[in-house]
């Protein structure tokens, strides 16, 4: 009979192997807590965005000469909100960890499945398009989160006033229908000088 074969004795030495557990659990942490991290500040970002959003639904709901003029208050406040350098809020959007696109202001229904020919146009306000460059991460030895961009419409519908534009055009052709209305037993078509143009903020 052979001796069994012996061990060699730096198989038996076991230092060091907390060192590699506590590497390998130090690299986990920082890995989860890094993805927490961008997480919270991201939902931070999407707040920000939607209150920039909000804001240039609200100047672009109020009444003005023409929609021209009511898409321009809202691009406007917009750009006060992110794009002025002294704005706090633009910040966020300044450091490369996040991009907002320029708002969009128009009528979206035409992206919506919703029959709106029944009520009012619900989907008219503000869009930007909104990305998380800070959940791209790449780690060591695990690898990156995603290789897209993590992009989200963030968008407010006020709906809008109508316009001095749209509120005289209403007014004209309401009135050539007036008169084409007679008064009730054959007392004849209704006068132009009996009509009188009272104008208000909502026609």
């Amino acid at each position: 009979m052979t001796a069994p074969k012996q061990t060699p004795p730096f198989l038996k030495n076991q230092k060091g192997i907390l060192t590699l557990d506590f590497i390998f659990a130090i690299l986990l942490m920082f890995v989860f807590s890094a993805i927490l991290f961008g997480f919270t500040i991201t939902f931070s970002a999407i707040e920000i965005a939607q209150y920039a959003t909000f804001a240039s639904a609200r100047a672009h709901f109020a009444a003005h000469k023409n929609t021209d003029e009511q898409q321009k208050m809202g691009r406007d406040k917009f750009e006060r909100l992110i794009k002025d350098r002294q704005s706090i809020l633009g910040t966020f959007f300044r450091n490369g960890w996040f991009t907002l696109e320029d708002v969009r202001i128009a009528d979206f229904n035409g992206d919506y499945e919703t029959d709106t020919s029944k009520d009012s146009a619900t989907f008219i306000g503000a869009r930007s398009v909104f990305t998380a460059n800070i959940l791209s991460m790449n780690f060591p030895l695990l690898g990156s989160t995603t290789e897209d961009d993590l992009k989200a419409n963030i968008s407010s519908y006020l709906m809008r006033e109508p316009t001095e534009e749209e509120c005289s055009q209403f007014v004209r052709e309401r009135f050539e229908r007036i008169k084409t209305l007679k008064e009730g037993f054959g007392q004849g078509f209704v006068r132009s000088e009996s009509y009188a143009v009272m104008m208000d903020d909502g026609c």
